[in-house]
């Protein structure tokens, strides 16, 4: 039996994301599409085949192979399976793509009330060392978030100052980085680039070396996020290059 998932921009569907019989992924977008998700899949009205699914939406999902493995554990799929993987995780991914199941309620950013929990330093903490076990803080029940690359990380909310976990459906603002094991200097070290990049006069996130315990951290704030007012956050398309 085919399965389906609703792709959506910035809470707006835009298209269907189906996986095969045979395992294979198909995309199709729906008529009211008026602009795509992909430079690499231009708006059009035939279908697209596995290549092209492949090449952008596992783009979408982490890298590293513990991160996989530890995500198809949890959810009992395949660590090569796609359409498995975006079905499990991927509600708030890079840029305003969200992948949902057909019938969830269809919400815009715009008048997508903030629903947060937050976190307390002691919590926060032990989320920070069960990263490598628990990718993106998979460990919360209902926190489905997708991020790409490698290196360990987690999406996170950031209100008045405090870090929460969003609920539902709700955008993230910001990336926890911690330091990558190898190399114990990466949170100052991206710190420090980041701001030497500002002083040359270059566009950079806004970012921030935090503790949780004794654990240290980046906070960066997100470039495809924006606040529209105090209750609502709206997603920015991008795609990586």
């Amino acid at each position: 039996m085919t399965k389906s998932l609703s792709v959506r921009l910035s809470g707006i569907p835009l298209g269907i994301l189906e996986q095969t019989d045979e395992g294979a992924l198909r995309f199709e977008y729906l008529d009211i599409a008026k602009v795509p998700i992909s430079q690499g899949l231009p708006l059009t009205q035939k279908t697209y085949g596995n290549i092209n699914c492949e090449a952008y939406f596992a783009g979408l999902l982490p890298e590293s192979i513990e991160a996989r493995m530890a995500i198809a554990t949890k959810y009992s799929v395949s660590p090569n399976n796609t359409f498995g993987f975006l079905a499990c995780i991927a509600h708030d991914c890079a840029g305003a793509i969200s992948l949902v199941t057909l019938d969830t309620p269809i919400l815009p950013d715009e008048i997508h009330a903030l629903k947060t929990v937050d976190l307390l330093d002691t919590e926060l903490e032990e989320h920070i060392v069960d990263l490598p076990y628990q990718p993106f803080f998979m460990g919360v029940d209902g926190l489905l978030i997708s991020l790409a690359g490698v290196q360990e990380k987690a999406a996170v909310c950031v209100l008045d100052n405090k870090i929460c976990l969003p609920l539902e459906d709700t955008p993230t603002t910001h990336i926890l980085k911690p330091p990558i094991k190898r190399f114990r200097s990466t949170v100052q070290n991206e710190y420090l680039c980041i701001k030497a990049a500002s002083a040359l006069g270059l566009s950079v996130p806004n970012v921030e070396m935090r503790k949780a315990g004794i654990h240290e951290y980046l906070l960066v704030e997100r470039f495809d996020r924006r606040f529209s007012n105090a209750n609502h956050i709206v997603r920015i398309h991008q795609e990586d290059f």
